[in-house]
């Protein structure tokens, strides 16, 4: 197919899967070790395959979330769903972070997090001092533990996980110095973190679970999530805003005062509890760094002096054939898209031949967001299956309003794209951006 239309460097032909992976219209796992080898062109495969494994009332009631090859027999189609498929299957729900396999297993058992027993074990009890942290949530999804769960599986200490909540064990060798309990509060929207143990690892393994949480975290669109830490020596006192905390040391605040219990916190002294000093302003550092390249993008550019001068562009295409035009675009990255973008410039030429500006982009950003937003509620962003149709309706959207299309051929064009990206706080807006960024290199 990409011989007929034109696409014959290797290249290409990657660029060109890799959008179609993105906007969830075909599965292609190129450089993952088992999944490489097996090709989705239907989706919906995948999707009705793994939704009758996660919605199969043996394995939520009987088997604790436990799947094995007889398992799958039972519960799939065998016209649809061949053995020879079964890796594929259980290999991709450990890449959309729905389970994991169970070591020193034979033959092979598979954990689903989410169809754990919903009863906490009794051997939760952490003994002496913890180092505690919260996660406050205005929503609080149902996959981030399980999630959760499956990213930290191979430090699980005593086998002990249920559906809201997990221990884990930090090592240092073969002697265990931590152990964490990681527990969800359904109806209070809250996470606790808690761990016990050698009180100079307890900040690292700390550490450790906090970038979890944060790479779970940054998948979500719009998550409403905020950091809390307890009072010293005051547990039962709401807990403060550690972010607060963060800002007001950046602010040379030394002390935070709390009438209620007529004391006031050492700021710092409290923060080197769970970060070292050293962290934070790097922390800050970078904070600022990202602030000053998205001015930089958004209002450092001269836009009087920048030229897209698509008439001369079309000057020379116009007196070409158009297969001419199309053998001319090896190294563009979706070559079969060249006749809409000709197009597609000729009419920005014609109507709107001066580039995108500030406004442009603002405008382009409330737009996207609002598309977004509108998607959210039809489809489950916590997913990936879910946040590749909301990718695939979101660029169907897009293409519906030209005046928005415009906005973004412009921004691609002219390099700016990037700081659009950076505004709008959504998985799909990479593959999104990516989509417009293949329709002008074409």
């Amino acid at each position: 197919l990409c011989y007929q239309q034109n696409v014959t460097e290797e290249e290409s032909q990657e660029q060109l899967i890799d959008l179609l992976h993105n906007l969830g219209l075909v599965l292609n796992f190129r450089d993952h070790p088992i999944l490489k080898d097996t090709n989705v062109l239907n989706p919906d495969w995948v999707t009705t395959g793994i939704y009758a494994l996660l919605s199969d009332e043996t394995l939520k009631t009987k088997t604790k979330g436990i799947l094995t090859a007889a398992d799958l027999d039972r519960i799939l189609d065998a016209d649809r769903y061949p053995p020879k498929h079964y890796p594929y299957l259980t290999e991709l729900m450990k890449e959309f972070q729905l389970g994991f396999l169970l070591d020193h297993c034979q033959p092979q058992k598979f954990l689903i997090p989410g169809l754990l027993p919903k009863d906490e074990p009794k051997a939760t009890h952490l003994e002496g001092d913890t180092l505690e942290f919260q996660y406050h949530y205005r929503i609080l999804p149902d996959s981030i533990v399980s999630r959760f769960i499956v990213l930290t599986h191979e430090d699980i200490h005593a086998q002990t996980s249920w559906r809201s909540g997990v221990m884990l064990h930090h090592k240092e060798g073969s002697a265990i110095e931590n152990i964490a309990r990681v527990r969800a509060d359904p109806e209070e929207r809250k996470i606790f973190i808690a761990i016990s143990g050698k009180e100079n690892s307890r900040r690292t393994f700390l550490t450790m679970l906090r970038k979890t949480f944060t790479k779970i975290h940054s998948s979500f669109a719009n998550l409403d999530v905020t950091e809390w830490v307890p009072v010293p020596n005051h547990p039962d006192h709401p807990p403060l805003d550690y972010q607060e905390l963060l800002g007001l040391e950046a602010m040379g605040e030394q002390t935070y005062p709390i009438g209620k219990l007529r004391i006031r916190v050492n700021i710092r002294q409290l923060l080197d509890g769970y970060e070292p000093l050293e962290a934070r302003q790097q922390s800050r550092r970078e904070s600022r760094g990202k602030e000053e390249r998205f001015e930089e993008e958004m209002m450092g550019r001269d836009y009087r002096d920048i030229n897209i001068n698509i008439e001369n562009k079309l000057s020379q295409g116009d007196h070409q054939p158009m297969t001419d035009i199309t053998n001319n675009n090896q190294g563009a990255n979706i070559a079969n898209f060249a006749n809409e973008v000709k197009d597609n410039a000729r009419q920005q030429a014609n109507q709107h031949n001066h580039p995108a500006t500030k406004q442009d982009i603002a405008e382009a950003v409330r737009e996207i967001k609002a598309i977004f937003a509108e998607l959210d509620q039809s489809y489950d962003k916590t997913t990936p299956v879910g946040n590749a149709m909301i990718t695939a309706k979101a660029v169907e959207a897009i293409e519906s309003k030209p005046a928005l299309k415009k906005r973004l051929l412009n921004a691609a064009k002219e390099g700016v794209i990037s700081a659009l990206e950076s505004a709008v706080d959504h998985p799909a807006i990479k593959p999104v951006v990516a989509a417009f960024k293949g329709f002008t290199d074409a």
